[in-house]
């Protein structure tokens, strides 16, 4: 009993302190049917932090485009998305939806404009049909509309190919109870997203459990979202060949921004930060045997 109340306590710690940081209820609605996102000299820090998590970063996130962040680990892209996301408040700067700055803006009215989809996909002991209804939950459960989503995320054919199809348990141990791979639940995962039916798309390493098909595949149906004109998606991603077809890259580098543009523009810059991760990536599939792997930069 003692060990578990230290977890209760560490809970309601961090409720506490979630309250504190989170946009408040009430505000100015974020009107619009899409979003523009725009930060202005945004910097954040984790509470107990010694140092900025990102520093100054001022971007925006246009509707109906495909945005990228790209950078190397520890490099602030999925702090950048939380704070976009409205999961964060910055430290300092400000973040502004459709004109809106987030501390005086609607909490429901931004988030009913958000899907998130992180890079640990949540797996719910629920059927495979709840698991990607729980992307609106609020609406009714239409099978149609779930089915149609699962189609967008390429896993319809995988889960009617289930002993219990749509009405499968998605975790071993239950009765009816199924096993999915990490690749399945990406794809259920986008599904989610896709089901949530929001006009941003923030969706982080979405096909770190794919093989090569399955990714283009999938970078194709995520790409697929802003024919629209209104619905925009921000990835985030290692993969940057799937970084060429996006409208607009921002490239971080411990906590800044420092080159953004298209990726024609971005690899004509002699020494930059984007031409080299992606030709040290390149050098990976090259087998010649003059082939040279970059240096990285110290």
């Amino acid at each position: 009993m003692f060990e578990e109340s230290l977890y209760l306590t560490d809970l309601n710690d961090s409720v506490a302190l979630g309250k504190e940081h989170a946009i408040p209820l009430g505000g100015v609605p974020v009107a619009g049917s899409g979003v523009e996102v725009v930060l202005e000299d945004v910097t954040f820090r984790y509470p107990g932090a010694e140092k900025d998590a990102l520093r100054d970063v001022s971007l925006t996130i246009p509707p109906g485009k495909v945005v990228a962040l790209v950078g190397e680990n520890g490099s602030g892209k999925t702090t950048l998305s939380a704070l976009v996301a409205g999961l964060y408040l910055p430290t300092a700067g400000r973040v502004l939806y459709n004109g809106v700055e987030i501390r005086d803006a609607d909490r429901e009215t931004i988030f009913d404009k958000i899907a998130l989809l992180s890079q640990h996909v949540q797996a719910w002991p629920m059927t495979v049909k709840a698991n990607v209804h729980i992307g609106d939950g609020r609406k009714p459960l239409v099978q149609e509309d779930v089915e149609a989503a699962a189609e967008r995320a390429d896993v319809r054919k995988i889960v009617e190919e289930l002993p219990h199809g749509w009405d499968s348990i998605a975790m071993k141990g239950f009765e009816r109870g199924v096993k999915l791979s990490g690749g399945q639940w990406q794809r259920v995962g986008v599904a989610r997203v896709v089901y949530r039916g929001r006009v941003l798309n923030i969706v982080d390493e979405p096909t770190a459990a794919l093989d090569p098909r399955a990714e283009i595949d999938m970078f194709e149906s995520l790409h697929g979202l802003t024919a629209d004109g209104v619905t925009s998606v921000l990835l985030i991603t290692h993969r940057l060949a799937a970084t060429a077809s996006a409208d607009v890259i921002y490239v971080l580098n411990q906590g800044r921004l420092v080159e953004a543009g298209p990726h024609r523009e971005l690899m004509d810059i002699d020494g930059g930060h984007y031409r080299e991760l992606y030709e040290l990536q390149a050098s990976q599939y090259d087998t010649t045997a003059n082939a040279k792997v970059p240096t990285q930069r110290a």
